[in-house]
């Protein structure tokens, strides 16, 4: 079975600390570190069997002792294929910041034309990491696919000055299924700020 672990954390150096002792305390792969969300926070990635996971973020957890710097360690068990190719495309923009897949355009034109994607999803998140473990539990829940995300601030004293903006689309019934199914594993994490399902969107 195959798992990704995630960690946001605030500042460049810590995020280093913390990928050093995942690295050396389990047997994974390092997928990436996420250094432009903004506010100073990073995300590192790493990839490996579940155990290993879970304990290698446990242990990074107890090195680092300020733990207000971390702001999420959690992992995804069987990333959906999307999941890993967003994943792919915010590690190419990060390299070829004029081609900014993150933030495309959307083709409302071919949404509205489809049979099957007749609804669009909107969910805003705390969080990069809370985000994308709550777009994995929307896409296993429901019959929909990811838009767009993209990346804002935000203020709260108990979360990350971060906030996601989730776009999915499907059936209204699946797409509300995927936002009421995002909302509730996101509120566990971080929290949502805001979500809403349009039928047949014009905007």
């Amino acid at each position: 079975m195959r798992a990704l672990g995630l960690i946001e954390i605030m500042g460049l150096a810590t995020a280093f600390t913390a990928l050093d002792t995942m690295l050396k305390t389990a047997n994974l792969n390092y997928l990436g570190c996420k250094k432009k969300l903004g506010n100073g926070l990073v995300t590192v990635i790493v990839e490996g069997d579940p155990s290993s996971i879970n304990y290698a973020l446990s242990n990074a957890k107890t090195i680092i002792d300020n733990e207000n710097k971390i702001i999420t360690a959690d992992s995804i068990l069987n990333p959906h294929q999307e999941i890993l190719d967003l994943l792919d495309k915010t590690e190419s923009d990060n390299k070829n910041p004029d081609n900014n897949n993150l933030n495309k355009k959307l083709n409302y034109n071919n949404l509205n034309n489809s049979k099957d994607h007749k609804a669009l999803g909107l969910i805003e998140i705390y969080g990069f990491v809370a985000t994308l473990i709550a777009a994995d539990t929307a896409l296993k829940a429901a019959d929909i696919h990811i838009l767009k995300m993209d990346k804002t601030k935000g203020n709260r004293s108990n979360t990350p000055g971060l906030i996601m903006f989730l776009q999915f689309t499907g059936t209204v019934a699946d797409v509300k299924l995927g936002i009421e199914t995002a909302g509730k594993r996101a509120s566990d994490i971080t929290g949502v700020i805001s979500s809403s399902v349009i039928a047949d969107p014009v905007i």
